[in-house]
C-alpha cells in the first residue's frame, strides 16, 4: 500500500512539473496512471466477492480518482478510473 501512495505522490508532482495548468497530462504520467489502476484494480478482484474488504478496495480506488481530480489533473483522473473499471469489467 505504501508503495501505491507513493507512485500516486509521483504523479501528482510530475504532473505538477510537466504541466503548469494541470489541465493536461503527457504520455508519460497517463501509462503510469493506468498501471497504478490495473494494480488497484487487481487487488479488489483479490478479495472474495461481497466481501467488505472488496468493496473497501473499490471505495479507495474512487478516492484516488477524487484526489487527482481534486489536485487539478483532470486527465489522469479519466485515464485510472476508465482502466480500472475496464480492469474489473464493470462500472465504478
Amino acid at each position: 500500500m505504501r508503495h501505491l501512495l507513493k507512485l500516486l505522490y509521483a504523479i501528482i508532482i510530475a504532473g505538477a512539473i510537466s504541466c503548469s495548468n494541470g489541465s493536461d497530462a503527457t504520455d508519460a504520467e497517463l501509462k503510469l496512471t493506468r498501471e497504478a489502476a490495473r494494480r488497484h484494480a487487481a487487488e479488489v478482484l483479490s478479495h472474495p466477492e461481497n466481501s467488505m474488504e472488496r468493496e473497501k478496495a473499490i471505495l479507495a480506488i474512487r478516492a484516488r480518482e477524487t484526489r487527482l481530480r481534486d489536485a487539478g489533473f483532470e486527465a489522469c483522473a479519466d485515464a485510472y478510473i476508465t482502466e480500472a473499471a475496464g480492469t474489473l469489467s464493470y462500472p465504478l
